[in-house]
């Protein structure tokens, strides 16, 4: 949140705090951007929100790009999978720069228009 650029995933209902998730790494000339730093409330797991965010804000990034990249923690298999059922292609495994947090381990997945 620091960075003062994510979105903030509420309940309708309850107007409940869900998670956040953004957009960032917007490449004009690539036509690409990254979806990330998704993050959810541990009662969201496993349920359809995560599938229902990425597929909005898919759409959106589709109407000004070809290709959206998304990075997922090589040890965060719940994620890894959660980007598989979304479509997601596993590209390559890349050290990420984090924002206020130490460089990790992660894979590069995309999905195209």
């Amino acid at each position: 949140m620091e960075s003062g650029g994510a979105f903030i995933i509420r309940d309708t209902l309850s107007g409940q705090a869900l998670g956040s998730s953004r957009y960032c790494a917007y490449d004009a000339a690539m036509k690409e951007i990254q979806i990330g730093y998704t993050f959810f409330v541990r009662s969201c797991w496993g349920k359809s929100i995560n599938k229902e965010v990425k597929t909005l804000m898919l759409n959106h990034a589709f109407n000004y790009v070809e290709k959206v990249a998304f990075y997922v923690g090589a040890n965060n298999i719940r994620s890894q999978k959660a980007m598989e059922r979304i479509g997601g292609i596993k590209i390559r495994e890349e050290v990420v720069a984090y924002f206020g947090e130490p460089d990790r381990l992660n894979f590069r997945y995309e999905i195209n228009k």
